[in-house]
Formats: structure tokens, sequence, C-alpha cells
């Protein structure tokens, strides 16, 4: 699995074909890569994935969230994957907030295109901040 392998090039053309029609739209596309229990026990161990150059190619072309990198080591226990390979709850929750908190920033810092709101304070009044909690 690397760049020029077929299922690479297959997985990059995937994603650049759901963001080229977000951008079609106006808006902005954003990837978050939640990684497998496995994939972020390597990233906390230095190991690179052959999957890095995708990674790569996201954070370069696109709003990239790195959800790894707002986790620690302590998140590869079991406990934190009740089926042994699915996230758990709080896995989950982290994984949401990491999300809406991007987003969010994405927007009021104007970086994030949302052509179907004329009225963003009505994102912003709707949505719980992580800060209330």
């Amino acid at each position: 699995y690397g760049p020029t392998s077929e299922r690479g090039m297959l997985g990059q053309a995937i994603v650049d074909a759901f963001a080229a029609d977000v951008k079609q739209h106006e808006a902005t596309f954003i990837v978050l890569h939640l990684p497998k229990r496995e994939n972020l026990a390597n990233f906390y161990n230095g190991v690179v994935e052959s999957y890095q150059f995708l990674l790569d190619h996201f954070a370069a072309a696109y709003h990239y969230i790195s959800f790894e990198e707002r986790l620690d080591s302590s998140y590869i226990d079991g406990a934190y994957y009740p089926d042994g390979s699915h996230y758990g709850p709080e896995l989950n929750s982290i994984a949401a907030q990491a999300a809406a908190d991007e987003i969010q920033s994405c927007i009021e810092s104007g970086a994030c295109e949302l052509p179907r709101f004329e009225d963003r304070n009505v994102i912003f009044t709707s949505a719980p901040s992580s800060d209330s909690t």
C-alpha cells in the first residue's frame, strides 16, 4: 500500500472526488482521521503507517483534523474499545467534540465556507459550546 499502488491511488481518488463535490457547492471539505487502535498505538510509538502519504495529502489539500494528535497514549487501552476494534462511547464523544470545536473555530475564523447559511449566528446559538462542559 503506497502512493503508487492501485489501492493507494484509489483511496486518494475517492476522497478527492468527495472533496471536489463539496467544493463544487462552494463549501469547505473537512477530513477527520479516526485511526484504529493499532494505528493509534503505532502513532505513539513513532511508527509511520503505510497510508501516511494519504494523511499528508489530506493535510496539504483540505481542512484536516488529526484525531490522534488530540489524544494521548492512554487511549490505546482496550477499555476504550468495548467490542475490541470500534471506538467506545468516550472516544466517540471526544471525536465528536474535536470535530465540533474544529468546525466552530474554522467558521469563526472565516476559513470555512458555508454557503447554505446566510445567518451564521443560528449555528452558534443552536450548538452547545465545549466551554460549557
